[in-house]
C-alpha cells in the first residue's frame, strides 16, 4: 500500500526560553492508514500480521515531545560523549534532538517495524541530522542481540501498552544500560505505568516522575509523566 505521509512543524520548548523545531514527516492520517491496512491484509488473508505492522510509529505521540523536551533541559554530555539508545523510537523525535544539539555522542535509534527507518531517512534529511551522530538499527527489545552493548543512557515513549510490558520493558532496559547509567522514560499514564514502575524498583532502579504539559493536536494538551531511573545506592 502507498503511505500517504504530510510534513508537519515540531516546535519543542526548552531551557532557557529556547525553540527546538524539526519538519517530521508523518502518516496524513493514523486511522485510515490502518484501516487501508486491515483491508489489504483482508484481502491477502493475513490478518494476523496487522498486529506486527500495524503503523502506531507514523504520528508523534505526546509521550515523544515530552521526552524530547525533558532531554534539551539536561546537561546529557556533562561528563563527555555517552552512548545513548531510544528503544521503540518511531519518528524518532528525541534522538533527533540529541543528534542536532549533542556535540561528542552518537545516538542509536531502535525499533522493529520495517517502515521506520524510510521515514526516518527522509527525516534525518530534511532536518540535516549528522550521519556521525545518528545511526538506525533494527531491534526486538526482547531478545537484544549480543553486539549492541551497553549504554550510558537509554530512552523510550510511550512503551508500555501491553499486559506483559511491565515486566518484558525492564528487563531489556536494564540488560542495555551501564551499571552506572540512566533509563530517561516517558509515559502518558497508561495502565501498565505503575506495574512497570514496581518492576524497576524490583530491579535496584528508582526515579521521581516529573508532569509535563504537551501538545495533543487536536485535542488539548495531554498531562505525561518523565521518569530518570537511577541505579538505587
Amino acid at each position: 500500500m502507498i503511505w500517504k505521509t504530510k510534513v508537519s512543524l515540531e516546535e519543542i520548548p526548552l531551557a532557557q526560553n529556547q525553540v527546538f523545531r524539526l519538519e517530521i514527516e508523518e502518516l496524513e492520517s493514523l486511522e485510515a492508514t490502518i484501516d487501508e491496512l486491515f483491508l489489504e491484509l483482508e484481502e491477502t488473508g493475513d490478518e494476523s500480521l496487522l498486529e506486527d505492522l500495524c503503523p502506531y510509529f507514523g504520528c508523534v505521540w505526546p509521550s515523544a515531545r515530552a521526552l524530547t523536551q525533558y532531554l534539551g533541559m539536561q546537561d546529557i554530555e556533562k561528563d563527555g560523549a555517552v552512548r545513548i539508545i531510544e528503544v521503540g523510537c518511531g519518528l524518532g523525535v528525541p534522538s533527533l534532538l540529541l543528534a542536532n544539539t549533542l556535540r561528542f555522542s552518537k545516538i542509536v535509534a531502535t525499533d522493529f517495524h520495517p517502515e521506520v527507518p524510510k521515514f526516518l531517512k527522509r527525516n534525518i534529511e530534511r532536518n540535516r541530522i549528522s550521519k556521525e551522530r545518528f545511526e538506525y538499527r533494527e531491534l526486538n527489545w526482547r531478545d537484544p542481540p549480543p553486539d549492541i552493548g551497553k549504554f550510558g543512557v537509554v530512552i523510550g515513549s510511550d512503551i508500555l501498552y501491553e499486559k506483559s510490558h511491565p515486566s518484558d520493558v525492564a528487563d531489556a532496559l536494564v540488560r542495555l544500560v551501564k551499571p552506572s547509567g540512566r533509563i530517561i522514560i516517558a509515559d502518558p499514564m497508561r495502565p501498565y505505568l505503575q506495574l512497570f514502575v514496581d518492576e524497576m524498583k524490583a530491579r535496584g532502579y528508582s526515579a521521581k516522575p516529573l508532569v509535563f504539559q504537551v501538545p495533543n493536536p487536536p485535542a488539548p494538551l495531554k498531562e505525561t509523566l518523565v521518569f530518570n531511573f537511577e541505579k538505587m545506592t
